[in-house]
């Protein structure tokens, strides 16, 4: 695709259509508009595990926009940070500590102390980190390559999107400490 404004057309006729194909993302805005679509579709509940969410894709306006949306359909956020000390430098903490005052027991934030790496079979020793985040466990975006954003993803992936809540949850259950937002 040329133009950003094609991607997004992409995009949002791919979650419309509720097809099983995957898609693939390699910028910021690319990952902006495939997150800002993901919330935007999502019915019940987003994973999502990120390094601080004050990156270029969080401090996209459309998507903060489809996050307040989401939270104020009542929609359950659970996110997974790396670094959790950088939480009133962003305006996404802000959004989800405000949305968490009215609705603590949907919105949770914890940090991480597991690193989600992608291993290159390809390449021995190789590993990047990993982002991701599923929605409804049948919409997902995995970000491979965290410095250029290179991702994929579809937004009708059962099998795919359960395996990684599963992962989601494993984390999130086991070595994390709790984010209290409300002192940001």
């Amino acid at each position: 695709m040329d133009n950003i404004k094609e991607y997004e057309i992409f995009i949002e006729n791919l979650a419309k259509s509720g097809e099983d194909k995957i898609f693939l993302n390699s910028s910021a805005e690319h990952a902006a508009i495939v997150m800002k679509t993901i919330f935007k579709y999502a019915k019940d509940r987003i994973q999502l595990y990120a390094n601080d969410l004050n990156g270029d894709v969080s401090k996209d306006k459309d998507y903060q926009l489809e996050v307040k949306k989401f939270l104020e359909r009542g929609g359950k956020l659970h996110v997974l940070v790396e670094d959790a000390n950088t939480c009133k430098q962003g305006e996404m903490y802000q959004i989800i500590n405000h949305y968490s005052f009215f609705h603590p027991d949907k919105i949770q934030i914890r940090k991480s102390n597991v690193k989600v790496v992608y291993r290159d079979q390809n390449i021995e020793g190789s590993t990047s980190p990993v982002h991701f985040a599923v929605a409804d466990k049948t919409m997902y975006r995995i970000e491979i390559d965290t410095n250029k954003y290179l991702a994929k993803g579809s937004f009708k992936d059962v099998n795919f999107s359960s395996s990684l809540s599963q992962t989601f949850n494993s984390i999130y259950n086991s070595d994390t400490q709790s984010v209290a937002l409300d002192k940001c």
